[in-house]
């Protein structure tokens, strides 16, 4: 929650002395801005919020202690202020673990300078602040998990059946025959009857090609529905 009136009020944790020195001075010349306190080890930090109740805390990925020790800390805290995160790479585990704990500020220790101003203006509004390269990294990301446009319509021109679709499902999954069977509660000959038909549909002669078409498609993301629920 923003205060009404005053500045926005900040803790600042990096275990660098030369870091947290430029931070409040980067923040310090921002009129709208103020940092409460500054410390270099993440038990001071953790006490200093709450004792401070600061608007913002920007912390190091020290200070989130290998992530998941801060959401236990956070737990403790009656109010947990939005966290601005402040990296040393744009490394996929770190960026990935560190929107999964729910934080939405990620800053690269080398550009504080240029967004840290940004940074905590936005996670105090509740908006989220990823410095371009972090964005970069995510749309590229996002873009590799988007279904491949003509394998969709390849597979969506074969009009297969319901069933045939889960079949392919399963094939791009690696299932065997026996296992689809069982998977589907029907006969190890239904199933190859199902495939059969998948393939011809497809164009196509060997299960492997139908496997990879699948997985451009995302099929392997449907649900598949048993028998007993669906009739072959």
């Amino acid at each position: 929650m923003i205060r009404s009136s005053g500045p926005l009020t900040v803790v600042v944790h990096h275990e660098a002395d030369l870091t947290r020195a430029g931070l409040r001075a980067v923040i310090g010349t921002e009129p709208d801005l103020a940092v409460l306190g500054d410390t270099g080890r993440v038990d001071e930090m953790v006490g200093m919020v709450g004792r401070l109740r600061p608007d913002v805390l920007m912390t190091s990925m020290d200070g989130i202690g290998e992530f998941e020790p801060l959401g236990r800390l956070c737990a403790h805290w009656r109010r947990r202020p939005p966290v601005v995160v402040l990296v040393d790479d744009y490394d996929e585990s770190a960026v990935i673990q560190v929107l999964r704990l729910g934080l939405r500020g990620i800053v690269h220790n080398d550009h504080v300078g240029r967004f840290v101003v940004d940074a905590v203006r936005a996670v105090a509004r509740g908006e989220a602040f990823l410095a371009p390269a972090a964005t970069s990294f995510l749309l590229d990301r996002l873009v590799e998990s988007l279904p491949d446009a003509e394998a969709v319509r390849r597979i969506e021109h074969a009009e297969l059946t319901g069933r045939e679709r889960e079949v392919l499902r399963l094939v791009a999954e690696g299932l065997t025959t026996s296992e689809m069977a069982l998977k589907l509660g029907v006969t190890a000959g239904t199933v190859k009857s199902h495939l059969s038909r998948v393939l011809n549909k497809l164009g196509m002669r060997e299960r492997g090609q139908a496997a990879a078409l699948a997985h451009r498609a995302r099929i392997t993301q449907e649900p598949v529905t048993h028998a007993s629920r669906r009739r072959s």
